[in-house]
């Protein structure tokens, strides 16, 4: 059973996300949370598996907040529910560790249930939407290349573990790298193939031949 944790300062909105992920198997909603120090307080007592985290809370702010969470209990794994129209504020926020990010508009309620199915799964999860804000840095990064021959030794290495169906904790045990460095590498290979989930994602590396399929 995963243990899920909301913070939103908006009662009706926790309300309905309550109800909404409440509903899936093996998630128990543990605490709702109306502000930045609520939340902190909260992870430090409930200690729960998921936070739900809306990045335009105040005292202090989501990033914030996202931050000292993965600092003091870097086991917790943040999804970002918010409405976003900067780069750098996304920026900001996936700097902080956090693995998912959906962006609060239509459809978002499927969306946040999808990031937590990848989340359950191991996964990661970034709104397709924003996809776009964050292409300008891999194009810059690549020197114009093609999204697949933008990959480094390390992503095509993970990427080929991922095809084979390996956990983000079995790469990282075979690899001897953290977890959330994996979950940083994960969330590269979805921006830069420009797909939403680790299924996606395996369909494009097999389409583009970059793995063996069998």
């Amino acid at each position: 059973m995963y243990r899920l944790m909301l913070c939103d300062d908006h009662q009706i909105v926790r309300h309905g996300l309550r109800t909404l992920l409440s509903s899936l198997p093996d998630i128990t909603v543990v605490g709702e949370a109306a502000s930045g120090s609520e939340a902190l307080a909260m992870v430090e007592r409930e200690r729960p598996d998921i936070l739900v985290l809306d990045i335009s809370i105040g005292d202090p702010d989501g990033i914030t907040v996202a931050r000292l969470v993965k600092e003091r209990s870097p086991r917790v794994t943040i999804i970002g529910f918010s409405f976003i129209g900067e780069a750098e504020l996304l920026r900001s926020f996936l700097r902080t560790g956090a693995e998912c990010f959906v962006h609060k508009g239509p459809g978002d309620m499927d969306e946040l249930i999808d990031a937590v199915k990848a989340v359950r799964a191991g996964g990661t999860y970034l709104s397709p939407a924003l996809i776009p804000m964050l292409m300008p840095d891999f194009l810059t990064h690549g020197q114009g290349k093609s999204k697949a021959e933008s990959l480094t030794t390390r992503e095509r290495d993970i990427l080929a573990m991922v095809v084979r169906g390996l956990s983000s904790k079995e790469i990282a045990s075979f690899l001897g790298i953290s977890i959330k460095t994996i979950e940083r590498h994960r969330s590269s290979l979805l921006i830069k193939a420009q797909v939403k989930n680790s299924a996606d994602l395996v369909r494009w590396a097999i389409t583009m031949k970059l793995v063996d399929p069998a």
